[in-house]
């Protein structure tokens, strides 16, 4: 197995290797509300995770070129994390935590160094997390439990607005979120596009957004549409373009039907309908599709553009790099190296973490005083058993076993903490990619945290 292992490092075996994404072509201006259509398998998820550069169990081929106005991935995984963001599908959170605890430490992290004279860490987070939640319409969830399938809290579309919250208290320049109206309303998908547009128009933000049922309202909010087709891109450009493209093609859309749901549906042979007598001279397969959209005006106008970008980007300095890296080192706090991603000093993550650690702990406390029950409970079984020895050489040996079982038992006790370590984990690493904190930081505090517990514990045990 280690010679395959060798073999496979020097030589890999590429017969299992497939492209998920075949070469595309964009260009997204800072400030722009792209949306990216396609049917689940067409390679969005895909898409998001490649341009927020996380490509962990994929490989992006090395003749890609991804440029952030200047800025490689690379430097943007490393030295840059926080500032473009993948947001899963999925809503991961402490279930225990409320949502006004959750919010609040994600704010308390990328609280910056520079803000108005006279406002504390504490003032600060506190009122961006409750700006925040009166934004999208959780106001009346503050001390309410985030929850989980097994915990009650709050609903489904309230939990994915919580997602949502968090990733804009993070204050990303390029936010992906992949499929995140999923479980909101019509009304709640607009408003999340709604809030999405105004950033982009404030703040200067660019968002990227993978819809599977975008309303008209929603997707006129949109400036730029991507269209997928089992890993192509077969449209790439203005949103309000985008029908009359494929109708030019021939392609017949509905009366009353959304250009979005037009967009998708011709990704899918059983749902889209060609003009009469079209039928024999429209697209069918995503290679003809692909081919359709390469040979348009559109395709070389964007090709253009993309060529006098990549020429001024390469002929300019680096003032973007230079301005990234000062606004970043401004927002850092002062006892940290301009290198790292994170906004707070690892002193203060420490610190926070142990905060939302005891809070954990003070919101549920079932595990504690059922360790502490336990060991009540074992202890006095111990004594039992070893109850009243003589003060005699014979019972040394008794003596022994007493203490070794007290120490022993303490100690396998703490396999107990694995299920709490299996449940932090993908939240750990979920905040790490948006740049809050350094995992060994959570360590040290899930150490500290657990302190008092153990105490408690040993000396009830004793």
């Amino acid at each position: 197995k280690a010679f395959k292992l060798l073999k496979d490092s020097i030589h890999p075996d590429k017969s299992n290797v497939f492209d998920i994404l075949k070469p595309m072509d964009g260009l997204i201006r800072p400030g722009s509300l792209v949306v990216v259509l396609g049917r689940p398998g067409a390679g969005c998820s895909t898409l998001l995770k490649t341009l927020a550069s996380q490509t962990y169990g994929y490989h992006v081929d090395e003749s890609a070129v991804v440029t952030y106005e200047g800025l490689t991935p690379d430097e943007i995984s490393r030295h840059y994390r926080g500032e473009v963001i993948y947001n899963a599908e999925t809503e991961i959170h402490f279930p225990h935590l409320t949502v006004g605890q959750t919010l609040k430490f994600a704010s308390l992290m990328k609280v910056p160094e520079n803000r108005p004279q006279g406002v504390s860490r504490d003032e600060y987070a506190e009122h961006m997390t409750r700006v925040y939640m009166a934004m999208y319409g959780l106001s009346h969830t503050y001390n309410t439990k985030v929850g989980n399938d097994y915990v009650r809290g709050v609903s489904g579309g309230e939990r994915k607005r919580v997602s949502i919250a968090e990733v804009s208290l993070c204050g990303a320049r390029l936010q992906c979120w992949d499929n995140s109206t999923r479980g909101l309303d019509s009304a709640s998908a607009e408003n999340f596009v709604r809030c999405l547009k105004l950033s982009s128009q404030i703040l200067d933000t660019t968002s990227i957004v993978s819809i599977y049922q975008c309303s008209q309202r929603a997707f006129d909010l949109f400036d730029t549409v991507i269209l997928m087709y089992e890993g192509r891109q077969i449209y790439f450009g203005n949103t309000q373009a985008a029908k009359g493209f494929f109708e030019r093609q021939g392609w017949l859309c509905p009366a009353r039907q959304t250009v979005a749901d037009f967009l998708t549906s011709l990704t899918s042979p059983s749902e889209r309908t060609a003009r009469p007598g079209w039928e024999n001279k429209v697209p069918r397969t995503p290679e003809e599709f692909e081919k359709k959209w390469k040979a348009s005006v559109e395709y070389a106008e964007l090709r253009d553009d993309i060529k006098s970008y990549l020429t001024e980007l390469n002929n300019g300095d680096n003032s973007f790099k230079d301005r990234a890296y000062a606004s970043k080192k401004a927002r850092q706090a002062k006892h940290i190296s301009g290198a790292e991603p994170f906004t707070v000093s690892y002193n203060m993550q420490v610190k926070y973490l142990t905060t939302r650690a005891f809070q954990r702990i003070r919101n549920d406390l079932t595990l504690p005083a059922f360790t502490v029950f336990v060991n009540l409970v074992m202890s006095l079984l111990n004594g039992s058993v070893f109850y009243n020895l003589q003060n005699v050489t014979g019972d040394v040996y008794n003596r022994g076993a007493c203490l070794f079982f007290a120490c022993l038992f303490n100690s396998l006790m703490s396999v107990l903490e694995v299920f709490a370590l299996y449940e932090a984990r993908p939240i750990v690493e979920k905040h790490k990619e948006y740049g809050l904190y350094h995992p060994s930081a959570e360590a040290f505090a899930s150490i500290i945290s657990e302190i008092p517990t153990k105490a408690i514990t040993s000396i009830a045990f004793n």
